[in-house]
């Protein structure tokens, strides 16, 4: 199959399973279910009911109800490797994602000395994609360990100039940042090498806007530390040219010494206009603040998913959608489990 019906294929299938995606109705009628057996008994009614049919009906955990859910975001790229194997295809984005997100959290958990808590949780049919033994990361102790880990991946060149001293500790800094800054430019060279200049064009100005966002979001949490803010934002937030932001804007806010300050050079730009009225996180702090980005990107999805016409766009939406929908089941199943007044969960929910 040559890549214009393949793109073709996967567009198809992808706008196919968007319809599945659930509804305001769908949250509405979940918002009153009160408890862990209530939510799932529900989700069987929709798409999840294959991720959960060899799920207990009574009984389980929470855990593995939200692991479930997270398993099924990738469900669909699994499918879509029946039409496009290439080892440099596009779609194996998800997993230099998911590398990544594993190698930062191993990297944080050596730093807690807490090793014992990684255990990932990856579907058997996805291991294969992965280019190290995901499933050895739980036996790392120290980051010698880690390194010998990934000795045949490129993420060793990558992290073994960060051994620092006789004792071989790490610059978790310095490291955790060669990863982020890796990600954007590993995606970016796939996106430039999609076979249309409309698609190319496209999805880089979306993804640059969607990491934008995503370094708003931690360039906001950095600002309630004053003393560490701009060395860490230096290192880690990298100017995205396709993004909203003017490069003088972004100096600006790196430039910011509190959250307050941050958020009044922002409101001045179209895209802090666009994120709506910011005296309200100033007042609700860091997780208010993320749901308005997430609520922006999350019109970003649905405008790419609406306007695609290939592949690479209308699959990259739709994994970017199911995942904030599996973010807002997760916020459903903790309410019930919590017993959470249902306002409290309801301004959690982005849709």
């Amino acid at each position: 199959m040559t890549a214009y019906y393949v793109g073709k294929a996967i567009m198809s299938k992808s706008l196919a399973k968007s319809s599945n995606l659930l509804t305001a109705q769908h949250y509405q009628e979940m918002m009153h279910l009160t408890t862990m057996t209530e939510v799932a008994a529900y989700l069987r009614s929709t798409h999840y009911a294959a991720s959960l049919r060899s799920m207990p009906e009574r009984g389980f955990s929470r855990f593995d109800l939200e692991n479930r859910l997270r398993n099924d975001l990738y469900n669909h790229f699994l499918g879509v490797m029946r039409y496009d194997r290439a080892p440099d295809s596009f779609y194996r984005y998800l997993i230099i994602e998911k590398e990544i997100t594993l190698l930062i959290r191993t990297l944080q958990m050596l730093r807690l000395g807490n090793m014992r808590d990684l255990s990932p949780d990856i579907p058997d049919d996805l291991l294969p994609y992965f280019s190290f033994a995901v499933e050895q990361l739980s036996a790392v102790r120290t980051f010698p360990d880690l390194l010998v880990l990934l000795r045949q991946t490129p993420y060793y060149e990558l992290l073994h100039p960060w051994l620092v001293g006789k004792d071989q500790d790490l610059d978790h800094l310095s490291a955790e940042a060669a990863l982020w800054h890796n990600q954007t430019e590993r995606i970016m060279e796939l996106i430039d090498d999609l076979p249309t200049r409309q698609e190319r064009r496209n999805l880089g100005r979306f993804y640059h806007q969607f990491m934008e966002l995503d370094n708003l979001r931690a360039l906001y949490r950095l600002k309630a530390f004053t003393s560490l803010a701009k060395e860490r934002a230096s290192a880690l937030l990298a100017y995205l040219p396709q993004g909203r932001l003017r490069p003088s804007e972004w100096r600006s806010l790196l430039e910011t010494e509190t959250q307050e300050e941050f958020l009044k050079n922002l409101q001045s730009t179209s895209l802090g206009r666009s994120l709506g009225d910011l005296r309200s996180a100033a007042l609700l702090g860091s997780s208010y603040f993320g749901l308005l980005t997430l609520r922006l990107h999350h019109q970003n999805c649905l405008r790419l998913l609406r306007f695609s016409t290939e592949g690479a766009s209308a699959f990259m939406a739709l994994h970017m959608l199911t995942n904030i929908e599996v973010n807002n089941l997760i916020a459903l199943i903790e309410g019930a489990h919590y017993r959470l007044d249902i306002n409290q969960v309801k301004v959690l929910l982005v849709y």
